[in-house]
């Protein structure tokens, strides 16, 4: 007999529950409708969290679950390598464009992006995580900070995610809630940095145009993940160089993005944090000895094949029905 589908979104229509009722009232549930149902749990707007599983998932709630989907944007599957054997009866499939096309749908001020830059870049970061605090340590130490520059000093409301990993012990690292190991800064003091003019996660600030190139500094720096930080300046057209996952910039390119031979991306394949930072900091300093306005037209080639790229991409990515039903009017898919 073929079995019905059901569809939870896991921040719509679970974690509602879960902040007022805790992960035991949620697995009941998951596990009384996964008796007649086939049952597919979406979390496409973030990279599934292993050690939330490990707390919301124990193997003797998965013992009684039979064929459980997991959809995340993870754009590496081997990253879930051996899901099925810590997790059993549950799978995990991947959907990694989320944020290419919210990004597409949601941004507004496009004109912003289109200025003589007058900066070498631009960098916006909001929640100060440990990679971002490292990479706003090197750029004061080769005297970067006189670019344009965003950041957010603690304390900062954490997320209603966050919140709710926190009261049910959900998250081992408590990412989201701002509890980061400590990092000892040798070469700036943290302060509050902001632009002049309006910017948001879909917002073109004023800024991104006066500034050659985006300093992507992702959600995470150890997780094949792309949010909209990175499609943000492929849309926008503008070049970037990212503090992300290892080897993120080849799989732009595997995916056929361009690199503009200008900017040495050498840093892409360094696996340690530090280094990595130093090496695009160092990168960095040395396109500061080019005149910005002539950097900001050798860039522009590759900044349109990109642009054009990214649509062409969204006209040919085909569509899970399972994102398609859940997402189609968060993302005007159609």
């Amino acid at each position: 007999m073929n079995r019905s589908t059901v569809l939870y979104e896991l921040e719509r229509d679970l974690f509602g529950y879960l902040d007022d009722k805790g992960p035991e009232f949620v697995q009941r549930k998951i596990i009384s409708e996964n008796k007649n149902t086939q049952l597919h749990i979406l979390w496409v707007s973030e990279i599934l969290e292993l050690n939330m599983l490990d707390k919301f998932l124990p193997k003797e709630i998965c013992a009684n679950l039979e064929d459980v989907v997991w959809h995340t944007s993870c754009y590496n599957e081997s990253y879930f390598d051996g899901f099925e054997t810590r997790y059993p009866n549950n799978t995990v499939e991947c959907w990694p464009w989320y944020f290419l096309f919210a990004s597409k749908l949601h941004t507004h001020n496009m004109d912003n992006a289109k200025h003589t830059a007058d900066k070498l870049f631009c960098c916006m970061n909001y929640k100060p995580r440990l990679h971002r605090k490292v990479m706003m340590d090197k750029l004061a130490k080769y005297d970067l900070m006189d670019n344009y520059i965003t950041w957010h000093t603690p304390p900062m409301p954490s997320s209603p995610i966050g919140n709710v990993y926190q009261k049910w012990g959900m998250f081992n690292d408590l990412m989201d809630t701002l509890i980061e190991p400590k990092y000892d800064y040798k070469h700036w003091h943290p302060k509050y940095l902001t632009f002049d003019s309006e910017w948001h996660q879909y917002s073109v600030p004023i800024e991104i145009g006066k500034s050659a190139i985006n300093l992507v500094t992702e959600t995470d720096y150890n997780k094949p993940f792309i949010t909209e930080k990175t499609w943000n300046p492929i849309l926008w057209g503008k070049s970037f160089i990212i503090m992300g996952n290892t080897g993120i910039h080849k799989h732009l390119v595997d995916q056929g993005f361009v690199l503009p031979d200008v900017i040495d991306y050498t840093f892409d394949s360094e696996d340690n944090l530090d280094k990595r930072c130093d090496m695009i900091a160092e990168e960095l300093k040395r396109l500061s000895s080019f005149d910005v306005v002539w950097l900001q037209k050798e860039l522009e080639e590759a900044e349109q094949h990109n642009q054009k790229h990214a649509h062409r991409l969204m006209e040919q990515i085909k569509i899970p029905e399972i994102i398609h039903k859940t997402y189609k009017n968060l993302l005007n898919l159609g």
